[in-house]
């Protein structure tokens, strides 16, 4: 009997452990993200700002997953204001290069497209 209960809590220490493990995965992967947005993101181009949009959303699903402490709901809440913030300055930089690369796209698709119908 005290070898079953041993082994009962040993399996529940592992699994708490686990769970510990992944839910400190999702904070890391959240906080790694944020570093690599305020780093990069001012030369970001369109296809980069959609790639991290799915990435944040991906790492926000796996983050809605677990429970967390106060003190960690506060990291998280101070880790995703760094990011909103280093979107804001990432899109100041990067947007006009976006747009200029957009209307470059649109001019050349306009003079081919008058080649095309001989105007």
């Amino acid at each position: 009997m005290k070898k079953f209960i041993y082994s009962f809590l040993l399996l529940a220490f592992l699994l708490s452990a686990s769970s510990c493990s992944t839910k400190q995965q999702a904070i890391g992967k959240l906080e790694k993200f944020s570093t690599e947005i305020e780093a990069n993101s001012k030369h970001y181009s369109l296809k980069d700002w959609k790639e991290a949009g799915e990435r944040f959303n991906k790492i926000n699903e796996k983050l809605g997953k677990y429970d967390y402490t106060l003190k960690e709901k506060k990291d998280i809440a101070m880790t995703e204001l760094k990011i909103v913030n280093a979107i804001k300055e990432g899109l100041k930089e990067s947007l006009p290069n976006i747009l200029f690369d957009t209307i470059a796209d649109w001019d050349s698709f306009y003079e081919e497209l008058k080649s095309t119908l001989g105007f």
